[in-house]
């Protein structure tokens, strides 16, 4: 699907979506909120995806609403309003309750409902030069939608304090708040980012944060005596769980228990974080697992076209280069080429197919052997610093990490 306002991509299970309007500020519209629904939609829907990350292009990660539409809003019904305040209504609830986790990286100030998008989130991530508020009181306007799920997630007092001041406060401030979770200088922001993402990746089982984030939306808002009944009820769906009878093995075992499907992971050797204590080398032996057996295929199928398509040359009409010889019933040849179907010359093409053959494939082993050593050794590299840091620690999770690879 392709949008006009933000931009989609997937990097292995990490689905991101990008508001991309940096020359508006990201501003939002009816339009970026329509592109925004079928962005968290489609990213939920796949199975592909086990978290989400929301972020900006450009210097602010969200202005609010666009002056545009803001105009067009004063020229709307009420009927026109209410239905257009029910299609914001939508886009927060779809991320406030997707099924899998997701994490705003805010790099630039967020401010009314730029904020808005940032609270739904289940983890929010600031650059220290970020600012954050709701500043729809300064122009008549009412933060309606947000003020429910601002009040759920840092309470009466402090919402009362942002909602009605309208002011704008700094990212530590917000973190203090518990608006946002972590605070980073802007130059580590990303990598603390995809780190967060990755630890979820690894470490979480996607069916319990699924169904802990719907326990959670539901027991705010039910009885006492309600909540624990549907509390107890989902304790033993969870325990019927594969990723729960799986993580009790591991646990009683005292081993790690790596919660993710090998055969989905996309690595891009770019985005490796050595600050995730022993993913790295996980990642590095996946892609000496993987790609170096796609590169493998890849040389026997190149060389297996070769071969078929110089033999087709060969038995159709034996061209000759270069070669001084005489045969009976043949042609003399000085150095161009001739052309005869005797078959010594068959003969002569086929020795010199197969010492090219030969030659060839000693280069591609060659090659193959090169890359290979070059994996190995950047990985022993990385053993040997995960080893003198975590010791024991480490042959221990290795040792799990390697019955999924």
């Amino acid at each position: 699907m392709s949008f006009e306002y933000i931009e989609m991509k997937r990097s292995g299970r990490k689905g991101i979506i990008i508001l991309n309007r940096p020359d508006k500020r990201n501003a939002l519209n009816a339009e970026v909120v329509s592109e925004l629904i079928s962005a968290f939609t489609e990213m939920e829907e796949s199975g592909e995806v086990k978290v989400i990350i929301l972020k900006a292009k450009g210097s602010v990660f969200s202005a609010g609403a666009d002056l545009s539409y803001l105009q067009q809003l004063q020229k709307n019904t009420y009927e026109e309003n209410l239905e257009d305040s029910h299609h914001l209504k939508t886009l927060y609830l779809i991320i406030y309750n997707c099924k899998k986790p997701v994490i705003a990286q805010v790099h630039g100030h967020a401010i009314a409902g730029g904020c808005g998008l940032a609270t739904v989130c289940d983890f929010v991530f600031a650059s220290n030069t970020a600012n954050f508020g709701y500043t729809e009181v300064r122009i008549g306007f009412l933060p309606a939608l947000v003020m429910v799920f601002l009040i759920r997630k840092i309470g009466e007092g402090r919402a009362r304090e942002l909602l009605l001041g309208g002011n704008l406060i700094e990212a530590v401030t917000a973190q203090q708040y518990g608006l946002i979770n972590y605070v980073t200088p802007p130059d580590d922001l990303e990598s603390a980012v995809l780190a967060y993402a990755d630890e979820l990746l690894v470490k979480n089982s996607a069916t319990s944060m699924d169904m802990t984030k719907q326990l959670m939306n539901q027991v705010m808002t039910m009885p006492l005596n309600d909540a624990l009944d549907l509390a107890a009820e989902m304790n033993a769906r969870a325990r019927s769980t594969d990723d729960c009878k799986k993580g009790l093995e591991a646990f009683l075992e005292k081993s790690f228990l790596v919660f993710f499907p090998v055969w989905l992971i996309e690595i891009d050797i770019h985005s490796l974080h050595l600050n995730i204590q022993f993913l790295p080398l996980v990642m590095v032996k996946l892609i000496l697992k993987n790609q170096i057996i796609q590169f493998a295929g890849a040389v026997v199928i190149f060389v297996g076209l070769l071969v078929f398509c110089l033999a087709l040359i060969s038995f159709s009409s034996s061209w000759r280069v270069g070669i001084d010889t005489v045969a009976p019933g043949g042609l003399i040849t000085t150095g161009v080429f001739s052309v005869t179907r005797n078959p010594i010359f068959l003969s002569m093409d086929l020795y010199f197919l197969g010492t090219f053959l030969i030659y060839s494939n000693l280069f591609f082993l060659m090659c193959f052997v090169c890359i290979a050593l070059g994996f190995q050794f950047q990985i022993r590299q990385e053993e040997i610093f995960l080893i003198e840091r975590y010791g024991d620690k480490y042959r221990k999770y290795m040792a799990q990490v390697n019955r999924y690879i």
